[in-house]
């Protein structure tokens, strides 16, 4: 189990099957704890295949990976988007596929962003898209994908304007269309409205049952 932090840190916990349900966790009791972070730490996932790299992103827009079987406090890489935002605190969650060669970036700026994560920092984001109407606030994306097809569609959701929230589904492989004015835009594959609320919806995927 991961946590990240506003006060700069990411700690890792072993849960024990045995008293996992009864047992109170503290501090004291994480096996590892990253803190070279200068701004608060927004979200931790695992490696989908790489089971000991943790991905992690923070308040100042940089993505790293950690090694936890390695005892050093350091990060082994460090990503950087090219083509994003610098607003404080802009990547709003990411999500592999299921290899984990690709990483789809939500960002609070209406963008999505597709990154081939093997080639490092090199200018490898692919089809980054204007900023448009098509997506909306509170933008979380979900990557689905499988044994079955890796490079699945992408499962976003967000709220406009109005506050209705609604889910979308888009090709990770062509974002974009071209209109007749020789500019493009995003193009989802289909658009589902939800209702008129509020809340954050949060995107998941049950990758053994597609």
């Amino acid at each position: 189990m991961t946590t990240a932090s506003d006060d700069c840190t990411v700690k890792v916990w072993k849960l024990e099957e045995e008293d996992v349900l009864q047992r109170t966790y503290s501090d004291i009791d994480a096996t590892t704890s990253f803190s070279c972070f200068n701004s608060a730490v927004k979200s931790c996932l695992f490696h989908p295949v790489i089971p000991h790299l943790l991905t992690t992103t923070g308040a100042d827009n940089t993505i790293k990976f950690f090694d936890i079987n390695s005892g050093v406090n350091d990060a082994v890489s460090t990503l950087s988007i090219s083509g994003l935002s610098q607003s404080v605190n802009n990547i709003g969650n990411i999500s592999y596929n299921y290899t984990g060669s690709m990483m789809a970036i939500a960002c609070k700026d209406k963008t999505l962003h597709v990154k081939d994560v093997r080639m490092g920092n090199t200018d490898s984001n692919v089809n980054i898209p204007p900023s448009n109407n098509v997506l909306g606030r509170n933008l979380r994306v979900a990557w689905c994908s499988s044994n079955r097809t890796d490079i699945g569609p992408l499962l976003t959701v967000s709220s406009s304007g109005t506050g209705m929230r609604q889910i979308q589904l888009f090709d990770p492989r062509k974002l974009t269309s071209s209109t007749t004015t020789g500019g493009s835009v995003l193009a989802p594959l289909c658009t589902k409205s939800i209702d008129n609320g509020a809340g954050q919806l949060y995107p998941m995927f049950d990758e053994d049952t597609g």
